[in-house]
């Protein structure tokens, strides 16, 4: 998510904060320098420096703003900056994954949450099980956790709460928080295990977001963005999203392609994995291009990408001769989003001397591309 001047992250409920981050002057010019000044009352040393940089490269390079998110975020786990300056890696994370691991964590009854849990979620999840995790000290020991995660769902009606009663010896927490989930998916959107089971295979993040979340973006989704529940099923990347980035899109972004953003949304789910700055960049630059609505409606993929890679690619094409015959075409935008595939093909096309204005060759599929590669003289589909 796009951090920028504005902080962004989640408190008790489902309330957001923002918080506009105060600009400062920083001792050594580097933030996280300044930071573990501050924090620890002491410069830190050369090799220490040193040693920190061999695991995370990108440390000096950290803004003020993501510097500031984090402690924000850890914040409300009762981590300190001095905690954290111990375990540099929280920095390196991304936000909104650090969030989620800490609020699961939250969830399944862990008494404390420092640091190191979130940098070692996945062992702790998946690799302890929950009695050993009972043993450690790190959950309550009389936490029964299959009963605390049906109680997340207080909309889940008593028959499908049944327990399944995990013997703790046995069982690790992504277990018990997949069989909880997979109830309530079922009763939610009427679903089969099958289908259960695709949903965690092809939309990974859904394995590790807080009970909460998916129940607010199941909210979200039928009740503001007026999802029918098919859509929802069809589509994992709704159950997956971030309420918080969704409600940002939904107050920040009122149209796309001269559409309603909920009708966007409803055309391209996929758009939810971006942020809302990203969307606003990447129309104002189909603006600057002059790209009409009617092409950008055929596409609305090319909100899915970063505005970087937008904004790179339209510079590229718009230097070439076949970009500027098929400029009008409405289908203009594919271009953009196969641009890889389109390069390739056109220097296997120049090499044996053919020019080719014909948007369907030079973004179709590979099994239509090399039906036609005969009569272009071209080897190789790609």
């Amino acid at each position: 998510m796009g951090l920028n001047i504005i902080t962004l992250l989640r408190l008790s409920g489902n309330h957001i904060y923002l918080q506009k981050s105060a600009s400062r002057r920083f001792y050594h010019g580097v933030p996280f320098l300044d930071l573990y000044r501050s924090a620890t009352g002491e410069s830190i040393s050369k090799y220490r420096l040193e040693r920190i940089k061999l695991k995370q490269p990108n440390i000096e390079k950290l803004s003020e703003d993501q510097i500031q998110c984090t402690l924000q975020i850890l914040q409300k786990f009762n981590i300190t900056a001095l905690d954290a300056c111990q375990n540099v890696h929280v920095f390196t994370m991304n936000p909104i994954t650090m969030d989620n691991y800490g609020e699961i964590l939250k969830e399944c009854g862990f008494i404390k949450i420092e640091p190191k849990n979130i940098i070692k979620y996945h062992t702790l999840v998946k690799s302890k099980t929950i009695a050993q995790l009972k043993k450690a000290g790190l959950m309550r020991s009389d936490i029964q956790l299959e009963q605390a995660l049906l109680d997340c769902f207080q909309d889940l009606p008593d028959g499908f709460k049944t327990l399944e009663k995990f013997v703790d010896v046995h069982t690790n927490i992504v277990k018990v928080r997949m069989s909880v989930l997979e109830k309530y998916l079922k009763w939610r959107l009427t679903i089969t295990s099958e289908e259960f089971v695709k949903y965690c295979r092809n939309y990974l993040p859904l394995r590790h977001k807080p009970m909460s979340d998916i129940q607010e973006a199941l909210n979200i989704a039928q009740n503001e963005i007026k999802f029918d529940l098919n859509g929802i099923r069809r589509n994992g990347f709704v159950i997956s999203s971030d309420p918080v980035n969704t409600r940002l899109i939904l107050d920040n972004v009122e149209s796309l392609a001269g559409m309603d953003i909920r009708d966007v949304i409803k055309l391209e789910p996929a758009i939810l994995k971006n942020n809302y700055n990203a969307l606003l960049q990447i129309r104002d630059l189909l603006e600057e291009y002059r790209i009409p609505f009617e092409a950008q409606k055929r596409c609305l993929r090319v909100y899915c990408m970063q505005p970087k890679t937008v904004k790179e690619r339209l510079e590229e094409l718009s230097n070439l001769k076949e970009y500027q015959v098929l400029a009008t075409n409405p289908r203009v935008l594919c271009m953009v989003i196969h641009k890889k595939k389109m390069m390739n093909r056109l220097t296997k096309m120049q090499a044996v001397k053919k020019q080719c204005y014909s948007l369907n060759h030079l973004v179709a599929s590979n099994k239509v591309f090399n039906k036609r590669r005969g009569w272009l003289g071209v080897c190789g589909g790609r």
